[in-house]
């Protein structure tokens, strides 16, 4: 099976249980491997969010950190959590080292701005029945927002718990030694986009991708402003520039250029020709092509919510254009 599976499909669930016997022992060992960098703020509410959801189920906790200079490591081991720490590797690198260190069969990676849900072992325990008997499966879901969200938040971040994803996050992703063993981990040469290459990899090796909106995760480092979240997407974007073949395979790379042209060509017919009306049609031009693939990618449930999705569009494609201009240090708010 390579295809992805939403479960919520309970047609597809069925589907699978009814093709293969899953084996799974209910006193298997949970590793979670949080990688870290400079995380005070945050890795304390993760560490205590998986104890608290995990009771009495053996579970381990490493926190590989990438060379923090506060006191991340340092509250990581108060709370029992075991750290590697390596300065050199980048984030696929750093949850390589964290899994291979490990001694639990299923490996759950999670970033260290995530508060798992206190339901969260209860879901994965329901879920378990579905795995495939080959164990080689990937699963999770995505973020969900905080209650005091910001606009980007609400209205860009909030909309990816409900899309039709092909991947599942990194920052809030669970496996088995099986399928990490069988793809040799991630891919440590890619500075981002390293879950959905793992991803890419599993289905061509047999894999199944099953999407776990129960699995709930909330994420307290989103970029809660525009100028955070264009930081964000220059950074992301790197991968999708990162040769010319691989511009060219990226749908969102061709796309945020083009968009980035019409509205540039919107300007300068502006300023250098006084053009008004040919400008305010190549924007609305723009904001249309926003708006429909605000429609494609998450639906609508109302023309409100829409525009302010396409509004959040906008400023996704200009910071991907961006990156063609970026810097290599990698920005506060990275998750994917």
């Amino acid at each position: 099976m390579n295809e992805s599976i939403n479960s919520s499909s309970g047609s597809e669930k069925d589907s699978i249980s009814e093709t293969e016997d899953f084996i799974c022992d209910s006193n298997e060992t949970i590793s979670f491997v949080i990688p870290a960098l400079n995380e005070e703020k945050n890795i304390g509410r993760a560490i205590t969010s998986i104890k608290a959801c995990m009771k009495e189920k053996p579970y381990e906790i490493i926190v590989v950190d990438n060379g923090s200079h506060d006191s991340t490591p340092k509250i990581a081991k108060s709370l029992g959590a075991k750290v590697i720490v390596d300065k050199t590797k980048t984030i696929g690198g750093l949850r390589n080292l964290g899994y291979k260190s490990s001694t639990g069969s299923i490996l759950s990676f999670i970033d260290s701005d995530i508060e798992l849900d206190s339901k969260w072992l209860e879901e994965l325990n329901l879920a378990y029945k579905y795995w495939p008997k080959n164990r080689l499966i990937i699963t999770g879901s995505s973020y969900l927002v905080s209650e005091d969200a910001t606009f980007i938040e609400k209205n860009w971040f909030s909309k990816f718990s409900s899309s039709n994803i092909s991947y599942i996050n990194s920052g809030h992703l669970v496996t088995t030694k099986e399928m990490m063993e069988l793809l040799a981990g991630f891919d440590e040469n890619l500075k981002t986009s390293e879950d959905f290459d793992l991803c890419q990899r599993a289905k061509k090796k047999g894999g199944v991708i099953v999407i776990e909106p129960k699995l709930k995760a909330y994420h307290h480092g989103f970029p809660s402003t525009i100028r955070d979240f264009i930081v964000r997407e220059a950074w992301h974007g790197r991968a999708d520039i990162s040769s010319v073949g691989q511009f060219l395979r990226s749908k969102t790379a061709i796309a945020s250029i083009g968009n980035s042209a019409l509205l540039t060509t919107s300007v300068l017919c502006l300023l250098l020709f006084d053009e008004l009306w040919l400008s305010l049609a190549l924007v609305f031009i723009s904001f249309s092509l926003c708006s429909l693939f605000t429609y494609i990618k998450f639906g609508a449930d109302n023309l409100k919510g829409l525009l302010k999705t396409a509004v959040c569009f906008e400023i996704y494609f200009f910071g991907r254009t961006l990156s063609l201009f970026s810097g290599k240090s990698r920005p506060k708010a990275r998750a994917s």
